[in-house]
């Protein structure tokens, strides 16, 4: 965003233009660039746990909201053997996102 500012308004896209305006961009503020360095590694792990949270979370959410809002719509028996169906699911879902929360709230060493 910063070249396309930098550059005003300018007719004519093609990729070797494009090339030729980071490349004179790059020349011109070589002074106030960084070298991109990759996030920490607690910082990937952090990211990686609390994507694999969310992922459960909503697997949870999946299971668990059919099973409550069809309480008042299908007979008992029905529904505590359609819970009871569910349950191993949910119980490992949530031990798995337990699980998450400790690692995630561990110092790394």
């Amino acid at each position: 965003m910063q070249i396309k500012r930098a550059g005003g308004l300018q007719r004519g896209k093609t990729d070797s233009i494009d090339a030729v305006r980071i490349a004179e961009y790059a020349f011109r503020f070589k002074d106030k660039t960084r070298l991109w360095q990759p996030p920490r590694q607690v910082i990937q792990q952090l990211a990686a746990l609390s994507a694999v949270r969310q992922r459960l979370l909503i697997a949870r959410q999946q299971l668990q909201q059919p099973l409550e809002e069809q309480q008042e719509f299908v007979s008992p028996s029905l529904q505590k053997q359609l819970t009871k169906t569910c349950q191993a699911s949910l119980k490992a879902i949530n031990l798995d996102i337990d699980k998450i929360e400790k690692q995630s709230q561990r110092r790394p060493a």
